[in-house]
């Protein structure tokens, strides 16, 4: 998805909203009691609204699932998510115009480290 957002009093994009956003999944049903499926997701070109550091570091995310239906009722789930374990907590450090050191989220984001779902789904 394409976002053209801006100000009308600065002509900047709204702060912390990404020119591209992209998410896709791809499902793969291999037989009629097992399916899996990945998917992407990620912004790119995302506003900081800061006069020393523009942008915020692109990122992307990969997530894996899968389903067995084990009976007609009973489907068992488990779910990786952050499957590459990318950790959005990094920092930069820059000096900014009045010469002092500062130090800035390259992603700002609440993204969580890589975690592991399992469920059970029964029906009546």
């Amino acid at each position: 998805t394409y976002v053209d957002s801006k100000r009308d009093d600065t002509n900047e994009p709204l702060g912390t909203s990404a020119k591209h956003l992209y998410h896709a999944t791809l499902d793969w049903k291999a037989t009629q009691k097992f399916s899996t499926f990945i998917k992407v997701s990620g912004e790119k070109d995302r506003w900081r609204n800061n006069d020393d550091l523009d942008y915020y570091k692109d990122y992307y995310v990969f997530d894996l699932g899968s389903s067995y239906k084990l009976a007609d009722n009973i489907t068992f789930h488990a779910r990786v998510n952050n499957l590459l374990d990318k950790d959005f907590t990094s920092t930069t450090t820059y000096t900014d115009s009045t010469n002092t050191l500062q130090e800035a989220y390259d992603y700002n984001l609440a993204q969580k480290r890589r975690e592991f779902w399992l469920s059970m789904q029964v029906t009546f």
